[in-house]
């Protein structure tokens, strides 16, 4: 598997392709010029949808599974769609100008977006309303958030790995786990692994405890 690689639809060799977002329907990516474009499962065809993304860079992408759909600019913005990806809508709340790189859902507690300089926030009303989330935090340089099979709650920031509390009110660091971290994934097993800058790949078989 993995053997072959071919470049499917559209050529970004010249901008970056920051994330990248299946859904049931469509696949979706975040770029540079325009923001997000989409195309249908095997993603031969790519189009932007919604011609208010052509002038932006989009960080983040997260599908919130009630038919919403999240992207987080480099300006500190998070545009909402409710209709698969048609149209776009900024939230009200202003991320303080800081890029939104990473998203969570937090299963009845909401949503989280992180940020590059201005920490976590969270919204329990599907992106209505944004609140900061940051006790606890050392960085508030987010770059990756992950919902746990456990029901736990991860960032990884430039100062090291953090989990939610037990009540979600702060935050609290994950041992020898310090310095950057880009990334977190969690595999059909279980294992959490996390990418760091500098010291490699990090595996935790017990849910990052």
């Amino acid at each position: 598997a993995g053997g072959v690689w071919s470049r499917c639809g559209f050529d970004t060799r010249s901008k970056p392709v920051n994330a990248i977002l299946p859904t049931s329907a469509r696949v979706f990516a975040a770029s540079v010029n325009p923001g997000v474009l989409s195309a249908g499962i095997g993603g031969s065809l790519w189009q932007l949808q919604d011609t208010s993304l052509s002038d932006i860079e989009v960080r983040g992408l997260l599908d919130a599974m009630n038919g919403s759909l999240f992207a987080g600019t480099i300006d500190g913005r998070v545009l909402i769609s409710r209709d698969s990806g048609a149209h776009w809508t900024a939230s009200s709340v202003s991320f303080g100008n800081h890029a939104v790189s990473t998203f969570a859902i937090d299963s009845g507690q909401g949503l989280l977006a992180g940020t590059l300089g201005n920490g976590v926030y969270r919204s329990p009303d599907d992106g209505m309303h944004w609140y900061p989330l940051n006790a606890g935090l050392d960085s508030t340089y987010v770059r990756a958030l992950i919902s746990l099979t456990n029901g736990k709650i991860l960032a990884g920031t430039d100062g090291g790995l953090f989990s939610t509390s037990q009540d979600r009110s702060h935050w609290l660091p994950v041992p020898a786990m310090d310095g950057m971290i880009w990334s977190l994934v969690q595999d059909a097993r279980g294992s959490l692994y996390a990418a760091t800058d500098w010291k490699g790949i990090f595996r935790s078989t017990d849910g990052g405890d």
